[in-house]
């Protein structure tokens, strides 16, 4: 099929996902194709309408995705064969993710026409960040978005699924225990000290878990997506021993926040 145009919802932490819709979006403009990227967090769902080619792009979290995103592509209108790709940025493995997608979005009535996962490097666990090793892996994960991109062009993208498995792994990124198991297990220190009042984790935290009064407040609303900690420019938030990597700039992940925000309004 020729496409015309394709829209990609994104969201990303440490930027990977963002990277990989970028490196799509290139592609896909190379061959004639419109491309308009928008973010996840700042899109109502239920308006993403339209016959263009519907791209989702995000990271994996416990083996499937954020629930926030989850949310999202639950919520999306039901469609008569709308054509839709996914790409994922994931730290090792999945599991429970690309089937469950599918799933959702078949019942919704959308025909699912590939599915990428990329491994690309990580902030949440590594003991020591390795900057060549890591340009190495990001270098590797275009190479393959690039070529998944073609395929999704050319008709030759595939999206499978292990019914039952991935269901079931898919779940527990679903339920509450999971990031209340993973906020006891992972603990940030944040260094008062050094906040500047920039705002600029408050603007990117994607569940509003954070408000900066005289150094950041969080709630217990946190995710770890890993963008405070990714993009403080002054490294507040804090773990012991760790680097940081990050994939973009942080203009990227802002955006122009007031105006996106007019829209989805």
């Amino acid at each position: 099929m020729k496409y015309k145009r394709s829209d990609i919802y994104w969201f990303s932490g440490t930027g990977n996902s963002l990277l990989a819709a970028k490196m799509i979006k290139g592609v896909f403009e190379e061959e004639g194709l419109e491309v308009e990227l928008h973010q996840m967090m700042l899109t109502d769902p239920k308006k993403v309408k339209g016959k263009s080619l519907l791209g989702l792009a995000f990271p994996v979290a416990e083996q499937g995705t954020y629930p926030f995103v989850w949310d999202f592509i639950k919520a999306l209108p039901r469609s008569k064969g709308r054509k839709v790709f996914m790409v994922d940025t994931m730290m090792m493995f999945s599991g429970g993710i690309v089937g469950p997608v599918k799933k959702i979005l078949d019942a919704k009535g959308y025909k699912t026409v590939g599915a990428k996962e990329l491994k690309m490097p990580n902030n949440l666990y590594p003991k020591k960040i390795d900057p060549g090793k890591n340009d190495q892996t990001v270098v590797k994960a275009m190479k393959e978005a690039e070529e998944f991109a073609h395929a999704v062009l050319d008709g030759s993208a595939k999206w499978g699924r292990i019914p039952v498995l991935s269901d079931g792994m898919g779940y527990f990124s679903q339920a509450d225990w999971t990031w209340n198991l993973l906020g006891k297990h992972y603990k940030m220190e944040i260094k008062k000290k050094e906040c500047i009042k920039c705002g600029i984790c408050e603007k990117l935290c994607p569940t509003g878990n954070i408000k900066v009064k005289k150094y950041p407040v969080m709630g217990d609303k946190c995710k770890y997506c890993m963008r405070c900690y990714s993009y403080c420019p002054r490294g507040v938030f804090h773990k012991e021993g760790k680097g940081r990597y990050k994939a973009v700039k942080v203009g990227e992940l802002l955006g122009d926040l007031s105006e996106r925000k007019q829209e989805k309004e």
